[in-house]
């Protein structure tokens, strides 16, 4: 990060605003755009980051039911993953996030999927008085952590939930991406503190050998999330070369089962490094 990014964020903090915008989201059909706002050349690393995105969304979507859900994409971005829930069963769509470029962007290309709003995490109360059938949450609750504001933000999602519903949450383990994202510790304890009911599938890659210890002295402490043996296409992966392509063990079979009170179908997850969150009010 650049020392004028870091003022930014700094002057961002100050301000109370606790965001800069930087343009730079996940776009669909080749786009992508600069901390400026312009446009540069799209590469097979934007390519499958795409990928990864949309399928975080396809596997959220698992917790539709068909024609009767209500949803809340918190952090939507561009709005593509708007889209794939909609198409995915949901009778309602809602989406926000705080960048004004993303929103507009969402709006003039999916707005037929959902109702996009300018909106920041930690304040929801313009959806007061709905309630969620399902939330999801990609990659975005690291970027509060830089302001101090995640337990904040987790409260909020919390609240516009259905009694019964899920959030699906996805952001990086921090064994794998150092200062952007959370230890295992860190997720437990704000999850425990906000939610009744919650499961922790771990990120199938192994970390790079430098940090491998952190992953080995939690495995042996039992300290760990829930491993599942995924089928990863090593070519669609955006993680940095560094990291192991050895795929976390011991892994429980994918499928559906049920844990703490949560039933998941594990098919279709392909998540290598961060953290899958489910989680009920």
């Amino acid at each position: 990060m650049t020392v004028w990014n870091k003022l930014r964020r700094v002057l961002a903090k100050v301000s109370g605003r606790n965001y800069v915008e930087d343009f730079v989201r996940v776009y669909p059909n080749g786009l992508v755009y600069n901390e400026k706002g312009e446009s540069v050349s799209y590469t097979s690393e934007h390519h499958n980051n795409f990928l990864n995105h949309s399928k975080f969304y396809e596997f959220a979507s698992q917790y539709l039911n068909e024609g009767k859900s209500a949803v809340l994409d918190a952090g939507c971005g561009s709005g593509y993953g708007a889209r794939i829930l909609k198409e995915g069963g949901a009778l309602e769509v809602h989406a926000f996030d705080l960048s004004t470029h993303a929103i507009e962007f969402a709006q003039r290309n999916f707005s037929e999927f959902a109702n996009f709003r300018t909106c920041g995490i930690t304040d929801l109360t313009v959806y007061e008085g709905k309630e969620f059938d399902l939330v999801t949450c990609s990659e975005v609750l690291e970027h509060i952590k830089e302001y101090g504001r995640e337990r904040d933000a987790l409260i909020e999602l919390r609240n516009v939930m259905k009694p019964g519903g899920i959030l699906v949450l996805g952001t990086p383990n921090d064994e794998m991406l150092p200062d952007h994202g959370f230890s295992f510790r860190e997720m437990e304890d704000l999850l425990k503190e906000v939610f009744s009911q919650y499961l922790i599938l771990e990120n199938a890659l192994l970390p790079p050998s430098q940090r491998l210890h952190l992953w080995e002295s939690r495995l042996a402490a039992g300290d760990t999330g829930l491993c599942v043996t995924q089928e990863i296409n090593f070519d669609e992966t955006v993680c940095d070369e560094s990291i192991s392509s050895e795929i976390c063990k011991p892994g429980r079979e994918a499928g559906e089962f049920e844990r703490n009170g949560i039933t998941v179908n594990t098919q279709n997850l392909h998540n290598t490094h961060s953290w899958v969150v489910l989680a009920k009010p």
